[in-house]
């Protein structure tokens, strides 16, 4: 079956080709005899080849036809040409019935490990990126993407451009789908994984997340991206996420692969975002250095027994990231009472008030969210258990910024929310130290 964009959908090609129901590629068509040699060497061919539009696709005139397997040309065939303003159809049709029947005919690649969907992920995360870009150059100044941009300028980055803007947004988009892929996984739920009941599997401690995927992921509200949001729920829900699991623990030994997953993600779809963003795991043996060299001074210099256990001591990380630096506070907090083996990580966390006293900020909404689950699987295999509508002191925000502004927009409002919560917590909290870090 081919179907053709209806003109609400962003940065699309022409034609989607599905077979069995199943997606089997595209074709971008242009005007009759325009020159294709020139039509590949612009940006939005180039877009598609470096996508997952790429993995199957046909360019044509009507008159030639370009085919592309994972973004290469692999057959060029002419069907006609035009002399004297009249179409002339070539002798020999063998060859563009050849690449057509190659086309239909194309194999899906098999995912068998984790870094293969890190690389499919990649792939059609690219797609949902130039997508987005797409849609904020059509639509007005009233449009959802664009009054969303706009929020983000305000409250978390105020040099924020399309392209920066469509790259974060798409990321959130690609991470968030393959967290909740999980959640679903873990259940061990026999309906198919699919675009309504993705919010269902994201944890309600990460308000901003499960915001974005019941207002923009289980609905039509921006329309014009939803194509590219479907092709990775296609590719997610037909993926062995046990096998995937299991392969990533065993190759990687790192227990947690919703955490640790998102540096060979990030390497798969532009690694050079691994050193712009910060995307580094900060050395361990690092981390605990710190942290304890600080727990020290506590002890010693201030003379609270309990050091960064202390009721009084209220610690902030700036610039969050993934939480690393929070992780090993966490630990160092609970390390240091289970020595004295009084109460469970429960009771104790509660009567010290231990995350009360824990902050953080965040303006890079794949990392908090990650911060936010690597802090919570900690926590989990701690023996802490979340109270009804508890949740970490892990903001999406920025650190420099007041955040008092409101928005209309219905994910408007999870953002704003979250940027406000972070300036009562800058006006009113006494921070008595200070961990900093962007891992």
């Amino acid at each position: 079956m081919c179907s053709s964009d209806l003109g609400n959908q962003a940065g699309i090609p022409d034609f989607t080709v599905r077979k069995n129901n199943q997606l089997l590629g595209y074709i971008e068509a242009k005007k009759i005899g325009e020159n294709l040699e020139k039509i590949e060497k612009t940006d939005q061919l180039q877009r598609y080849l470096e996508s997952s539009i790429g993995e199957n696709l046909i360019l044509t005139n009507y008159l030639e036809f370009h085919w592309y397997v994972d973004g290469k040309l692999q057959l060029k065939t002419t069907l006609a040409t035009i002399e004297n303003n009249q179409i002339i159809a070539v002798p020999d049709t063998s060859k563009t019935a050849e690449l057509i029947n190659s086309f239909f005919n194309q194999q899906e690649k098999p995912i068998n490990n984790y870094y293969e969907l890190a690389q499919e992920m990649a792939s059609v995360t690219k797609a949902i990126r130039y997508s987005i870009n797409e849609a904020l150059k059509t639509e007005s100044q009233t449009g959802e993407l664009t009054q969303l941009k706009l929020l983000f300028q305000d409250l978390l980055l105020p040099g924020l451009d399309n392209n920066n803007f469509a790259d974060m947004y798409a990321q959130t988009i690609a991470y968030g789908l393959f967290t909740a892929r999980i959640g679903h996984c873990e259940t061990q739920n026999n309906d198919q994984f699919n675009r309504e009941n993705a919010s269902i599997y994201i944890s309600d401690k990460i308000p901003f997340l499960q915001g974005l995927f019941s207002t923009v992921i289980s609905t039509n509200i921006i329309s014009k991206i939803n194509w590219t949001i479907d092709i990775l729920i296609e590719l997610l829900a037909k993926v062995d996420m046990v096998n995937i699991l299991q392969n990533f623990g065993q190759e990687t030994r790192k227990q947690d692969p919703v955490v640790h997953f998102y540096e060979t993600f990030l390497a798969a779809y532009e690694a050079s975002l691994r050193k712009s963003r910060g995307v580094y795991y900060t050395p361990e043996p690092v981390v605990s250095f710190i942290v304890k060299a600080v727990n020290d001074i506590l002890e010693n210099d201030f003379n609270l027994d309990d050091g960064l256990g202390s009721k009084n001591v209220t610690i902030l990380d700036p610039a969050t990231g993934t939480g690393t630096f929070l992780f090993t506070v966490i630990k160092q907090i609970y390390n240091h009472f289970e020595k004295y083996g009084i109460k469970t990580c429960n009771e104790l966390f509660r009567d010290k008030q231990v995350l009360k006293r824990l902050y953080g900020f965040e303006l890079l909404m794949t990392p908090y969210t990650i911060a936010h689950l690597k802090l919570g699987i900690l926590l989990e295999k701690l023996g802490y258990r979340f109270q009804e509508k508890e949740r970490l002191n892990i903001f999406l925000t920025n650190a420099l910024n007041e955040g008092v502004k409101k928005s209309e927009l219905l994910l408007g409002q999870y953002i704003s929310a979250e940027a406000n919560q972070a300036a009562a917590i800058k006006n009113e909290i006494p921070i008595h130290e200070i961990g900093r870090a962007h891992v």
